[in-house]
């Protein structure tokens, strides 16, 4: 069947000598794959490389057949006019660390448009601001909602965080308990939104700890989630 989404781009790697396979999660079929054949060959051609830069959103029509694996696109519209997510060192390394952690929690062909809207608001309002700030951090526990695997959050004075249940606690039973000034840290993350920080400053030390502790907890409660290669890259930014 002819279908018309829209879709951001979480990864592409080189087929044989000219194609190229992209996966992107798309507003109305969840994730999918496409094969693009002679996206290497020609910069003249329809489906040029650089049309699927980490994170872009496009409009794109495909063939899908259930029965295989691989789609065919057969016209896009790049709609994403990023003035910076790409041509921003900083944001850009942002945006291949954060393509790489969807990549890996977005493998469902079931849709999520409230997951899709949330993403693509997301990428729109973090294009606009002039530092890279918390969005990578803020974006990842957002996802935690939409994934059914949010912490439990009652009781603000609790101490301790155990990464195997999700829950904030008073008690030490062992475990995997996180303790410290990072548990403070992922609590404030945990209630901000991306137009208010409050002022709120984190030395970059801590704002690895707080990246560490979200992978960790991902690993925990995301079956085959992998941690990402790019963290080292994202991690020389904020050294």
């Amino acid at each position: 069947m002819f279908i018309s989404t829209q879709a951001i781009v979480l990864s592409k790697i080189r087929y044989k000598d000219n194609d190229l396979i992209v996966k992107c999660f798309t507003e109305s079929y969840g994730a999918r794959s496409y094969l693009i054949r002679g996206a290497l060959k020609s910069r003249k051609g329809p489906f040029r490389a650089a049309y699927f830069q980490p994170l872009s959103i496009l409009a794109i029509e495909a063939e899908h057949k259930e029965s295989r694996s691989l789609q065919y696109l057969r016209d896009l519209k790049i709609l994403s006019h990023f003035e910076t997510v790409h041509s921003h060192v900083e944001k850009a390394t942002v945006a291949l660390f954060l393509s790489e952690v969807l990549g890996s929690l977005l493998n469902e062909d079931s849709p999520d448009p409230q997951l899709f809207e949330m993403i693509t608001s997301a990428l729109n309002w973090f294009d606009h601001q002039d530092r890279c700030g918390y969005f990578h951090l803020l974006i990842l526990t957002k996802l935690m909602r939409y994934l059914g695997c949010s912490p439990e959050h009652n009781n603000p004075q609790n101490e301790y965080f155990d990464l195997e249940s999700g829950r904030f606690t008073d008690v030490n039973q062992g475990g995997k308990l996180v303790i410290g000034p990072i548990v403070s840290d992922f609590k404030t993350l945990l209630g901000m939104q991306f137009d208010t920080n409050n002022g709120w400053r984190l030395s970059n030390v801590r704002k690895q700890a707080l990246l560490r502790l979200i992978l960790d907890y991902f690993e925990s409660h995301v079956p085959g989630f992998r941690r990402p290669k790019s963290v080292t890259i994202l991690n020389q930014i904020f050294h």
